[in-house]
């Protein structure tokens, strides 16, 4: 069974951990001032110079991968306002949830597989 990664181990794939520390505080993910971040993870780094990491390619894999776990998180509460209201009887967040449930609980790679299965390769050629 795979263990769970924090945020920062999933960064941290994909960057240096004083990047990904970085990252964390600039989405606000961080409890820490950025003067405290600059003194224990940026060796004294000034917020203005910090800016650069912007340009790099590692940070920029980073922050998609963060922006994309923050929006998974993002649509599991849509789900579960719209499943509140269903339950007390809102007959449109119904309708709204059956089909946001299709797209948030569906599994990509089996659909991918699936149409993949389905093709029919023309041997003749």
């Amino acid at each position: 069974m795979r263990r769970e990664q924090t945020l920062l181990q999933q960064l941290m794939e994909v960057t240096t951990k004083r990047k990904a520390h970085w990252i964390l505080w600039k989405y606000g993910l961080s409890k820490m001032s950025f003067d405290e971040l600059s003194e224990k993870y940026l060796d004294g780094v000034t917020e203005e110079k910090t800016k650069e990491y912007l340009f790099q390619e590692d940070v920029q894999q980073a922050i998609k991968r963060l922006l994309k776990i923050m929006h998974q998180e993002k649509m599991i509460r849509l789900y579960e306002t719209y499943y509140d209201k269903a339950i007390k009887g809102d007959v449109n967040s119904a309708k709204f949830l059956m089909d946001f449930s299709k797209e948030l609980f569906s599994d990509k790679k089996d659909e991918i597989l699936s149409v993949l299965s389905n093709l029919e390769v023309d041997d003749d050629e």
